[in-house]
């Protein structure tokens, strides 16, 4: 497994970042799906229709934003390299930063079955 206080390869570190969008984007998918669900019952209001709106421009801003990354991170020199150990190291969600600093790290967002851990 990759340290955390390794400096990695600048095109690499895009490229983790814009696949955890696309991972992002696709739990903002499914999230949309079930508030619909769960909306479909009943009268829905222009609040709700609001904040549904920006549901889907957060989610279509995540798509917009990790192709924006990968497009990047193609171009990004090769020999590049920076070091991310703070930020990795201050981020909350561990799993995300396990995510970027190591390729066979299996993301939680993946997961389709099995238990659901709540708040």
């Amino acid at each position: 497994m990759r340290e955390l206080s390794e400096p990695m390869p600048l095109p690499l570190v895009l490229s983790r970042l814009a696949d955890h969008l696309g991972h992002l984007e696709v739990v903002g998918k499914r999230l949309e799906t079930a508030i619909l669900h769960a909306l479909s019952e009943r009268p829905v209001d222009r609040n709700t229709l609001t904040d549904l709106q920006g549901a889907d421009l957060l989610v279509q801003s995540l798509d917009g934003l990790g192709q924006v990354l990968k497009h990047v991170s193609s171009k990004a020199d090769p020999n590049a390299v920076v070091d991310m150990s703070d930020q990795l190291a201050n981020l909350q969600l561990r799993d995300l930063a396990l995510a970027i600093s190591n390729p066979s790290y299996a993301s939680p967002y993946s997961k389709t079955e099995g238990e659901v851990e709540l708040f």
